[in-house]
């Protein structure tokens, strides 16, 4: 994350549906950006990925492209991008991705991306705001996000050479105590870094802690 010369606007230790809303609105708020970008706690960034799909939007203009990533820490053969999220299977393995590329080229559209370093351009999310990113039930956001794109029309896509390290179930399947991060221990704060990294400034703290309910 150090090496990658972007401005840079953390969540921690928010609850998950407060996070994905604030980031938001900062970044609705501050019209100087034209992309927003969704890079989660678990997932290891490369600026070579991340200047891959820079080179990608400045050329293109996608509504929405991310990188790729694999699917758990354990599994690297099965990725968390796939082609469809209706019917049909809804995660690519390496073969699949292979056959993939050879037919359509290294950017490919799909059907759930996994918030793999994901470019939303800032007049999708406008436009759609917040009905984009949400939850789905007893799932996840970006399973969220993907649906949402299915219904609006919007397509998706990855470029398969920009590819990153997702740590999810690094801690094994018994118990996933990697993923806590300190929710429901320390006070929420949104913290940003400019791209120079000259200065670390506290945008945002809550007065109390970040608990689900009962």
């Amino acid at each position: 994350m150090w090496d990658i010369p972007y401005d840079k606007l953390y969540a921690k230790y928010y609850l998950e549906g407060d996070a994905y809303r604030l980031l938001q609105e900062y970044f609705l708020d501050h019209t100087d950006y034209n992309y927003m970008v969704i890079a989660p706690d678990d997932l290891v960034l490369n600026k070579e990925g991340v200047d891959l799909l820079i080179k990608d939007i400045e050329q293109f203009e996608y509504p929405a492209l991310a990188g790729i990533c694999n699917f758990s820490y354990h599994d690297r053969t099965r990725y968390a991008c796939g082609p469809s999220i209706n019917g049909g299977p809804t995660s690519h393995s390496l073969e699949s991705l292979k056959q993939e590329v050879a037919k359509n080229g290294p950017i490919i559209r799909v059907g759930m991306e996994a918030f793999s370093c994901l470019f939303i351009k800032r007049e999708i999310l406008e436009e759609h705001y917040p009905g984009l990113i949400k939850p789905m039930p007893i799932s996840s956001f970006d399973w969220g996000f993907s649906h949402a794109c299915h219904w609006k029309n919007i397509p998706i896509r990855v470029d398969t050479r920009a590819q990153f390290l997702h740590l999810a179930n690094r801690a094994g399947k018994e118990g996933i105590v990697f993923e806590n991060f300190f929710r429901g221990i320390k006070l929420p704060q949104m913290i940003f870094e400019p791209a120079d990294g000259s200065m670390i400034v506290k945008v945002r703290q809550e007065d109390r802690v970040a608990v689900l309910p009962m």
